[in-house]
Formats: structure tokens, sequence, C-alpha cells
């Protein structure tokens, strides 16, 4: 499973073009059920940045952007975890750490979500977070494959992350998987 993340802000609604593209390793990913622990290797404080994650369903290389629905089975938000200001944008190190993303369970996909994460609302949906282009840009270099999930770019909501934190989510209504810090 490959987890790509296009490091570019919540206000950018075009195509993801010249963004810096992160490939995060699995072990990333949280498991179900455990806490966020922050590392020890920075003390500078640390951010949880709320995402929007799609999950690749079938097999594809060199996908047109107008087949890219084709080939996401499902969404979710969730929360990736990064030093709050201390490296440079765009590097795997702010990001790939182990156990840095939290998802919740995925859904089924649908045009648009009304979306609330940690207290803020918000809408997201395939069109407005640039998921046709971002296929069509990954899939020219790599083959997306099944269980592969895209995040198209950082979330607007975020909070600091501190012990005993906790974040709650819900998608379209339906409660997902609430982060909590430790």
């Amino acid at each position: 499973m490959k987890i790509f993340v296009i490091d570019r802000p919540w206000a950018d609604c075009g195509a993801p073009d010249g963004a810096p593209v992160l490939l995060l390793p699995d072990t990333s990913l949280t498991p179900k059920g455990m806490p966020v622990f922050l590392p020890d290797f920075c003390r500078e404080g640390w951010e949880l940045r709320s995402v929007t994650a799609y999950r690749i369903g079938r097999l594809g290389k060199s996908i047109g952007a107008r087949f890219a629905e084709r080939y996401i089975d499902g969404v979710t938000l969730g929360a990736l975890l990064k030093p709050a200001g201390s490296l440079p944008c765009g590097s795997v190190l702010e990001y790939g750490f182990d156990s840095s993303l939290t998802l919740g369970d995925f859904r089924a996909v649908a045009e648009g979500y009304a979306c609330e994460w940690g207290g803020e609302s918000f809408e997201a949906g395939p069109e407005r977070d640039g998921v046709a282009r971002a296929i069509e840009l990954l899939s020219r270099h790599c083959t997306l494959r099944t269980g592969d999930i895209l995040i198209p770019r950082l979330g607007k909501a975020h909070v600091a992350a501190a012990m005993g934190a906790t974040v709650d989510m819900s998608l379209g209504g339906a409660a997902l998987r609430a982060v909590r810090v430790k």
C-alpha cells in the first residue's frame, strides 16, 4: 500500500501540478483503536491537520481525469500529525514518521460531504479536492493499486496537539473514529 500526500494548502482549489507529492510509508498509519503518541524527536510543538483521504479501488496506470472517479472506492477524514513549523514544507520527514496519520473508517464516495473536524465545519468532495487531476498526475508516473490512499491536499482545520487532546470527526453526519493524543 502506498500513501500519497499532495502538499498544497486548503485554499488551493486548482490543479495540484506544482505541489510536492510525498510518499508516506505504511507505518505512518496509526493502527485502528490506538491513540496518537507524540514523538520525542521534536520539542517545538505539534499540530494535527485535517485531511480528506480517498482509497483507490482498482489497479490503474495513466488514468485520464475523466475516468478517475471510477478508481476511487472510499473516502474518510483523518488527522495528520506534524511538527508545528519546524521543518521545511514538503519534507517527507514532516509527515512520514511512524503513526503520523490517523484515518477514520472509509465510506462510499458521493459528490460532496459536510465535514466536522475538531469543532470546525467544512465541505469536501472529489471535485472540490481536485482528486481527478491528482489521480491523473500520479498515475502518469506510477501504478495505482487497490488499497492505495490519496490525500489530495492538506485540510483547513488544525489544532495544537497536546497530551490528552481529542479530535472528533464526522463525515456526512456519520461519526468517525476520534483521534486521541497521548
